[in-house]
Parts: C-alpha cells; structure tokens; sequence
C-alpha cells in the first residue's frame, strides 16, 4: 500500500500472506433439478440476493462444496452446475435445471512487517465469501448458466499498540464476480463453452501512518471491471475425459472518499487494482459411477498483479 500525492509517495509496509485455505461453510443449501419454469424464477431470484463476500485480495481455494472436497481438480469433471467457473464447456453435461448455492469460510493467515523499523504483525481475521451457481439446458446443443461468486477475498485486522504503529490496521477487500455463460455441443465428444465477467471490487482500510501514531487515515472505494473466459472439454471415451479453461486479466479502478485525522474535509481517492489472467488444463478418469481421479495444473500470472497505489486528489485549500 502506497500513499501518494502529487509525485511524492510514501511506502507504509509490506504484507504477506503465510496460509490461505477456504472450507465449505454452508454444503449446497439448495441443489435441485427440475424443469419447472417458475423454480426458474425463483433460482434466479435467490442468486441476486446474494450479494458480495464480506472479506482484502487473497484468492479463494475455489467454488462449491464439490470442487473444493475434490481439491479444486475439476475443469476436466466440470459435470455440476459449478462449471460455470471451472470450465463452462462443462455444462452441456447437465440435464435441466441444477442450482448450488452455498459459502466459503476463508481463514488466511497474514504477516506484516514495517518497512522502516522491522517490526512484524500477524491478522488470522476470517471472512465468509457466499457463492451461487445455475445451469439450464434450455434448447439442446446450447446450455446457459450463471453464477455470482468471490474468486478474491481477505480481510486482516492488525494490532494497533505496537511501536512506530502499521501501515494498515485494518482492510477488507471483495472482488464479487457476475457471470453469465453459455455452451454449445459440437458433437458426443466436443463442446465449447465462454462467458463474460462483471467483478464489483470494494476496498475499506485504516492506515496508522508510520510518522505520527496519532493521525489515521481511512479510504473507502468501490468500482466495477470487466473481462471475460473460455472453455473447452473432450471426452476421450466414457471413462476418460480433458477440459481447459482461460480467464482475462481484469482492471478495477475504484473511487470514492478518504479521511484524515486533521483535515475538514474528506478528498477524492483513486485505486486501480490489477487482476491476473489465469489458464488450467485437467484430466479426469472415472473408471465407474462412484470413482473419479482428477488432475488439474493451473497458471495465474501474478506479475500482472504488482501494485496497489491509491491516489488521492490534491489539496487546494488555501
């Protein structure tokens, strides 16, 4: 985190995250198939009012209580209504209508250490990331689902009696992403599936300057970003299966109000957050109806992500 006015800057600290893991909290509270045009509805309905993750830009451990029990190895088994993050093509695999909704306790532990004086805080703060998914196989070879989750969520709360003080006492960040997706089956063993994204990106943070104890600062910050996926999935034969999926990079300006200790008015703040684009293959072989061994490789292009500097609006008072 980076405090910046004009072309001066000043670096408060550095964090890192030592464990990141997420658990199901809540195991598919509705997941059901049927055909029934007003259920349709009401899914529909249920999926907007979930709404973000309460959680600062730690990456979640995936979606679902399935995906996750089968360690996140899923773009090439892709065959539930999660697919709609894992790998769309998977979703002319599913018959009528299937829902999961359900959330994700994510329990990061994160170390801070001061840039200036050394000294090392730790935040265990966990947070809960909601997610929910549809899929609806409305005119066969084509397939449409949507899904609202939260691929980025962390929140820290740091101690704020230790000499010199921290860069952040406290940040909460959600990135929430909007979903829709649709596939098409090219033949028995082809199908190809992409969707766009919408992420609603939300930043709240208290900084303890590091030249004066006594002087506070607070941002809140909100903005939209856009980007997009794509899939594909092969069915080698019935037992065996290859799938692939490819996210975009994704930038989210997000704008809104900072407030100091000393000054009469908040100022306009400014962040850009920088999203890695992300790419996995998978391999899936189900020998019977009750076995399934998986693998997936992933690559996220972190390099992409490198700062997080906020702006804020110079001071024009006299």
């Amino acid at each position: 985190t980076a405090i910046v006015k004009g072309k001066d800057s000043l670096e408060v600290g550095r964090q890192s995250s030592k464990e990141n893991y997420a658990v199901p909290l809540l195991v598919n509270l509705l997941r059901k198939k049927s055909n029934g045009m007003k259920k349709l509805l009401m899914v529909i309905a249920i999926l907007f009012c979930c709404r973000e993750a309460v959680a600062g830009n730690t990456q979640t451990e995936g979606q679902g209580a399935r995906p996750i029990s089968m360690g996140g190895a899923f773009i090439a088994v892709a065959d539930s209504t999660e697919a709609v993050f894992y790998n769309p093509a998977g979703l002319t695999q599913i018959k009528g209508i299937e829902v999961s909704i359900g959330a994700l306790s994510v329990n990061p532990k994160i170390k801070y250490t001061h840039s200036s004086n050394g000294v090392e805080n730790e935040s265990d703060q966990s947070a809960i990331a909601p997610y929910a998914f549809l899929s609806y196989d409305s005119v066969s070879p084509v397939y449409f689902g949507f899904g609202m989750y939260a691929p980025f969520a962390k929140e820290a709360d740091y101690n704020a009696d230790t000499v010199g003080g921290f860069g952040n006492l406290y940040a909460l960040a959600i990135r929430t992403d909007y979903s829709p997706v649709v596939a098409y089956k090219i033949n028995e063993r082809l199908s190809i599936g992409a969707g766009f994204i919408a992420a609603q990106g939300k930043t709240k943070q208290t900084i303890q300057t590091a030249y004066d104890n006594n002087v506070y600062i607070t941002d809140e910050l909100d903005g939209w970003g856009y980007s997009g996926l794509i899939g594909l999935l092969y069915r080698v034969n019935e037992h065996l299966k290859l799938g692939g999926v490819y996210r975009g990079r994704m930038d989210i300006i997000q704008m809104g109000q900072r407030e100091q200790t000393g000054w009469a008015t908040s100022r306009d703040a400014t962040v850009n957050l920088h999203y890695p684009a992300t790419a996995g293959i998978g391999i899936a072989y189900m020998p019977n109806e009750k076995l399934a061994l998986a693998c997936d490789i992933d690559w996220n292009d972190w390099s992409y992500l490198y700062e997080a500097v906020t702006r804020i609006a110079e001071d024009t008072a006299d």
